[in-house]
């Protein structure tokens, strides 16, 4: 079963969750962490999520999945952050990472988007294509603010008309295990280490 399951709306504004799962499916219910069927909101507090099996997705919602605000740690066999229409980071620290799926993955083909607007937005998936750190299904990924690092074998990309500040994007880059990637200004001083 899952860690977390709510009916309707799901809105956290502070204090600290702690989900762990590691069970299979059970009666034809896949061990997700934290799941709603309506919107999904996090404007505060620190939200840590680990899941271990096929199915389990760390964080999802049903219909749109935004954070503002608050720290928010996902490790998941599965998507990290799986909503049904949209994804929307206005604020917070967040570091989303899937073994075996996408990290953030927006599911409605014609009409889903993935947008940040603000805060940091760590993205990462370790499995192979198709699938990647962002995935917005042929939907919009626009970027208008924040802090945007992804990694993986395949992702959206936002465009020119989606893109509202300068974005890099490095493809064909390998990085062992025990190694280390930077980006380094002019004065050779480190932007970034992952």
């Amino acid at each position: 079963g899952k860690g977390i399951n709510v009916d309707g709306v799901a809105i956290v504004s502070d204090g600290v969750i702690t989900i762990k799962t590691s069970g299979s499916e059970q009666y034809s219910s896949k061990a997700k962490a934290f799941k709603s069927e309506g919107d999904m909101t996090i404007n505060g507090g620190i939200v840590t999520i680990e899941t271990q099996k096929d199915g389990a997705e760390g964080l999802e919602s049903k219909t749109t999945f935004t954070i503002s605000g608050g720290e928010v740690y996902v490790k998941s066999y599965d998507d990290a952050l799986n909503a049904e229409k949209k994804v929307i980071f206005n604020g917070g620290k967040i570091y989303l990472y899937s073994s075996n799926n996408d990290a953030v993955d927006c599911n409605n083909s014609s009409s889903g988007s993935i947008s940040i607007n603000g805060g940091l937005v760590v993205a990462c998936s370790n499995a192979g294509a198709p699938e990647g750190a962002l995935d917005s299904d042929h939907g919009t990924l626009a970027v208008s603010g924040g802090t945007l690092i992804t990694m993986g074998a395949e992702h959206s990309v936002p465009t020119n008309s989606t893109a509202m500040q300068n974005t890099i994007l490095f493809s064909n880059i390998a990085v062992s295990e025990g190694e280390y990637l930077a980006v380094y200004d002019a004065d050779n001083r480190v932007i970034i280490a992952l």
